[in-house]
């Protein structure tokens, strides 16, 4: 059931558009991220709907109603949303019972009515024993989920939390990401998340919308994204990868066969709303995690040499200078074992794990015969 909807949702700041016509629509219950990088318009979209902000131009409607549009705009108080800052703006001359239950006492809630619902969101994000507590007495990971719990216990029709996680350590940000799904999944709440964080992006996620200079230029699945970015754009927003050029082999339903730099043909998905003939010059994507690398002697025919060899405990990362190719390409590989800068070495790829792009190749790019010495081979 739809449950949120935006429509042709436009902004603009000093004459500079900062949402451009954005469309989405979202599911009751369902968990979707909205990523990109500053200045996307990511946190602009999410203010205008929490109705910090008015729109230009658009429409937003909740559960059927009508927040937003021609001579209709409902304040925030009146939305039925909660929303979860990057500073967690707690007041520091209430306590934790006082500040999670701010919202529903100053909404004449009554007293026993008001401390059933606080008790119960402290229990929901772990904080019970802490009601008596103030804003300095706690750690930053505890502050953020009395945050959360100020948000949750209004029970919102949707939950927008903006970056709620940058002011945490690493550590503490891992762990409040399992907290916010857990919470998320347990009440079923649907919920809108900003962040320009990969990590936090893939693992909260339903639903991923990628956002680039104001407009939605890609949704789906975080595995879908990740996997079957349609541009380059998309494909960094979601971590390291190597884009490299490639020529159409052959082409026929849903598989494309690709000549990847070396003397490699690897067969790949068909990319969506695109028909490739043979001879196309194409740009793929291809994820350090799905290059593997298998030492070579100098001089080996496609071989190249080892760069950088960066060790991260479970594995190291590599950057292999190959000819023909202006940048190294990464690959990521075991730490045991592992080979070391200046060792000669040949690439192996997963063609299930390349992406064809939307992105036209560069001016300056050739096709990729057969038997060029650049070290790419099917695997």
């Amino acid at each position: 059931m739809t449950h949120l909807v935006l429509s042709g949702l436009t902004k603009s700041f000093g004459g500079s558009p900062v949402v451009d016509g954005v469309d989405l629509s979202i599911a009751e219950g369902e968990a979707v991220v909205l990523l990109g990088p500053s200045g996307c318009g990511k946190t602009t979209c999410l203010r205008m709907m929490a109705g910090f902000e008015r729109p230009d131009a658009g429409e937003i409607r909740l559960r059927d109603r009508v927040l937003v549009g021609p001579r209709v705009f409902v304040p925030p108080e009146r939305r039925q949303m909660s929303v979860v800052f990057q500073s967690y703006a707690l007041w520091p001359h209430l306590d934790v019972r006082d500040n999670v239950g701010y919202g529903p006492t100053t909404a004449k809630v009554g007293r026993s009515e008001v401390r059933r619902r606080v008790d119960e969101a402290l229990g929901m994000v772990q904080l019970d024993g802490f009601a008596d507590r103030y804003a300095h007495q706690l750690s930053g990971g505890q502050q953020q989920r009395v945050a959360l719990a100020r948000a949750l216990v209004n029970d919102p029709a949707l939950l927008l939390l903006d970056e709620p996680l940058s002011n945490l350590d690493t550590r503490l940000r891992e762990e409040m990401r399992s907290e916010i799904k857990r919470i998320q999944r347990a009440l079923g709440v649907t919920m809108v998340y900003v962040t320009h964080d990969q990590a936090e992006a893939l693992s909260l996620a339903d639903r991923l919308v990628v956002m680039q200079a104001g407009r939605v230029v890609q949704i789906g699945t975080p595995e879908e994204v990740y996997r079957r970015p349609d541009t380059g754009f998309v494909a960094r927003a979601l971590g390291a990868t190597n884009l490299l050029p490639a020529t159409v082999h052959a082409s026929a339903g849903d598989a494309v066969s690709l000549r990847l730099p070396g003397d490699g043909v690897v067969t790949a998905p068909q990319p969506r709303g695109r028909s490739l003939r043979s001879g196309d010059q194409v740009v793929v994507s291809v994820r350090p995690v799905d290059v593997r690398l298998s030492v070579a002697a100098p001089g080996t025919a496609g071989a190249g040499r080892v760069t950088e060899a960066l060790f991260f405990g479970d594995h190291v990362q590599y950057a292999l200078e190959l000819a023909g190719l202006p940048g190294a390409v990464k690959a990521t590989g075991p730490s045991v074992g592992r080979l070391e800068v200046g060792q000669h070495a040949v690439l192996q790829v997963d063609g299930s794990a390349v992406a064809v792009l939307a992105d036209r190749p560069a001016a300056d790019a050739r096709p990729v015969p057969a038997g060029a010495a650049a070290g790419l081979s099917a695997a």
